[in-house]
């Protein structure tokens, strides 16, 4: 019921300020099938752009078999999903930020919380399974883009690594896996766009109302070709979130 409640004021606040807004949905992802049908409406009947969510719902990892119908349905609506990760409180001990110094809940505890979500997906098979899924990972993906070579040879040699994955980790950041752009230098703007490709990588703001830098910045400072840029920009998002094409 939150939920509904939630999406059909997202739809509201799209139809007030035409232009202005393409909202993402929110799900019950503690029951998939909820979660389905939720989507199906916030997108067929409220308009809704795709779906929000956390990295996991409670201690289950978002590739926990109860949202098979979830992700069947993503995959048949294709709509993306953006994940924002909540400190790792899910993959480490009770309390393992406490007495830190750093903010490392958010500065160290975010990435790495979106690391785990996106090799789950992988490793999983999750991806394989449902090849029209697009995830776009907060603050640049993680940790993942930067160690993909580790990461491509883990299940041919480490043993029990029980990967279900048919492909290296990094071909999926070619087309399934994207990243926004919050990672706060023009050098790893670009470096993101190089491991990954200039289609897959989205500006983001995080939550605007932190004093966080504008990572527009970092965009235009990147050492990419212009056309690169204007895809990162919004191109990228345009064509993802299926809006009228505009002009960067």
């Amino acid at each position: 019921e939150f939920a509904k409640v939630q999406n059909e004021q997202f739809a509201e606040l799209k139809k007030q300020h035409p232009g202005k807004f393409a909202p993402l949905a929110a799900v019950p992802l503690q029951d998939g099938q909820a979660a389905a049908d939720e989507l199906e409406r916030a997108i067929k009947v409220l308009g809704l752009h795709g779906v929000g969510t956390g990295a996991s719902v409670g201690a289950q990892p978002l590739d926990s078999p109860h949202l098979e119908p979830f992700y069947a349905k993503l995959n048949e609506l294709q709509v993306p999903v953006f994940e924002h990760p909540g400190g790792a409180d899910n993959v480490l001990k009770p309390d393992a930020w406490a007495g830190t110094r750093g903010a490392l809940g958010n500065i160290i505890g975010n990435p790495l919380e979106t690391t785990v979500y996106f090799s789950n997906l992988i490793h999983g098979g999750t991806l394989d399974k449902y090849p029209n899924l697009r995830v776009i990972g907060a603050h640049g993906g993680g940790y993942f883009p930067s160690y993909l070579g580790r990461t491509d040879v883990a299940c041919e040699v480490r043993n029990g690594s029980n990967c279900l994955n048919r492909k290296h980790p990094s071909d999926y950041f070619k087309d399934q896996l994207m990243a926004d752009t919050m990672v706060f230098s023009g050098e790893d703007v670009r470096h993101l766009v190089a491991k990954s490709g200039p289609t897959q990588i989205v500006y983001g703001t995080d939550i605007p109302i932190y004093n966080w830098p504008d990572a527009v910045q970092y965009i235009l400072a990147a050492e990419m070709p212009d056309a690169t840029k204007t895809m990162v920009l919004g191109g990228n998002l345009t064509k993802l979130l299926k809006l009228p094409p505009a002009n960067f």
